[in-house]
């Protein structure tokens, strides 16, 4: 996962999970890696429904 906030520091220990599937793929396992993007979606999705919801009483 890549993004604003989402780089790792110098000399950081993080837990790297192989999956099963495809052991040459690495993924990081923390809390902002996982839950971070989520959270955006979640918060733009209900962004775009409130402004749906407010054109449609406007008009």
């Amino acid at each position: 996962m890549q993004g604003a906030g989402l780089g790792l520091e110098t000399g950081r220990q993080v837990e790297i999970v192989y999956l099963a599937q495809s052991p040459r793929v690495a993924r990081v396992r923390m809390w902002r890696h996982v839950v971070g993007p989520l959270v955006f979606l979640v918060f733009g999705g209900t962004a775009f429904l409130g402004m749906g919801v407010v054109i449609a009483l406007t008009s």
